[in-house]
């Protein structure tokens, strides 16, 4: 019969084991626990709300040169941004019965007083003749208008006098913009940095402007540019931290928001409200609210490495790649940086704001390369 003194031994045995039980199932867990934190949960796959979409409309190359290509970024490699990019769809403009009334309104109050002409689908045409013909083009729908002018051969035009102040210049085409579109019951896009616009002075050259980067001589030109703001949230990096990417543009260095400034003089009251303006553009552009048709997603779409990227610019592959800007002589090219950004084409009809990476180097070298995969593109 078990004595006292055995079932006290068998107890602490019990516990003894029991305990050295429970501190190994602990140990297990924790194992466990510090494994499954190692594994990574795989990132979410593109959604490719639209299918498959189209190469970016690049520009024509400013040579077509054989480059050799030399990386020389701070840290000597090529960066890495992301697997997936965000691609906003640009917003489709909604039907109106006014608009045609309300663009109208907009051109008489710019002194255009003669009746338009429909020259393609929702787009009209109104012309005013003063010291320079005029004519100012406006989709009734989008809002975007385009004013040209007779400038070329002007002579006062050319002779540059009363010539505005470039301090001067952005409020008189933001006066013009606002003007223009104050009729159209429509404002200027907030999305525009109205705040900072780039300015370049020209001259006159055997009917063509010549791009002024002396200060000694006198401008007979002044264009400003206006860039857009960046696209917030367009990828994630590697920190997991949010990006955004800015806007470059088909007619790079310029913007698809401008104008050009010149010398004019008034003929009668019609003339004021353009007075000075010899050309101007305004084609914004002009994000939706939401991408794909469950607006709870995001529109997603695969990247291509950098590396394949420079590979293919090396090569220089058609329709893939475009040289916009290249001033050296050897035909060496030394990229210095690289950025991941949109494109936006100066046209109407571009359905979606579709991603290249930048190719940045010395000697003004500018080259964009599409950025999203060939099995996500139509070939």
């Amino acid at each position: 019969m078990p004595t006292l003194h055995d079932a006290t031994e068998e107890t602490k045995k019990l516990l003894l084991y029991g305990g050295i039980g429970v501190a190994v199932l602990i140990l297990i867990v924790f194992i466990i626990k510090a494994y499954i934190s190692t594994i990574k949960t795989p990132p979410t796959p593109p959604t490719m709300c639209y299918g498959k979409v189209p190469l970016p409309q690049l520009p024509q190359n400013a040579t077509y040169a054989k480059l050799t290509y030399h990386l020389q970024t701070i840290s000597g490699n090529l960066p890495y941004f992301s697997t997936k990019i965000f691609v906003p769809r640009i917003a489709t403009p909604q039907p109106d019965l006014l608009a045609l009334d309300n663009a109208s309104n907009s051109a008489t109050a710019m002194g255009f007083t003669l009746p338009p002409v429909e020259i393609s689908n929702n787009t009209f045409e109104w012309t005013k003749d003063a010291q320079l013909t005029k004519t100012l083009q406006i989709n009734v729908l989008s809002h975007n208008f385009f004013l040209n002018s007779t400038f070329l051969g002007d002579q006062t035009v050319a002779s540059g006098v009363n010539l505005p102040a470039d301090s001067d210049a952005n409020g008189i085409v933001q006066a013009f913009y606002t003007n223009v579109l104050s009729g159209l019951n429509d404002t200027i896009a907030s999305s525009i940095d109205v705040a900072d616009p780039v300015i370049t002075h020209y001259q006159l050259q055997n009917n063509t402007l010549s791009l002024l980067t002396n200060d000694a001589f006198t401008p007979q030109i002044i264009r400003v540019d206006y860039n857009q703001n960046p696209i917030q949230n367009c990828y994630i990096d590697a920190n997991g931290s949010s990006k955004s990417c800015p806007i470059y543009y088909s007619n790079y260095p310029n913007t698809t928001v401008n104008a050009i400034i010149g010398a004019e003089n008034q003929v009668d009251d019609a003339d004021v409200p353009t007075l000075n303006i010899i050309q101007s553009e305004y084609f914004p552009v002009n994000i939706a609210n939401t991408s794909c048709s469950d607006s709870s997603m995001q529109a997603t779409y695969p990247l291509r490495s950098v590396q394949d990227a420079y590979s293919d610019l090396i090569k220089a592959v058609a329709h893939k790649t475009a040289i916009v800007s290249y001033s050296g002589s050897n035909n060496q090219v030394v990229v210095t940086d690289v950025k991941l950004a949109y494109l936006s084409v100066d046209k109407e009809g571009q359905q979606y704001l579709l991603p290249v990476y930048v190719f940045l180097g010395q000697d003004n070298f500018v080259a964009f390369v599409s950025a999203i995969t060939d099995e996500a593109t139509q070939m």
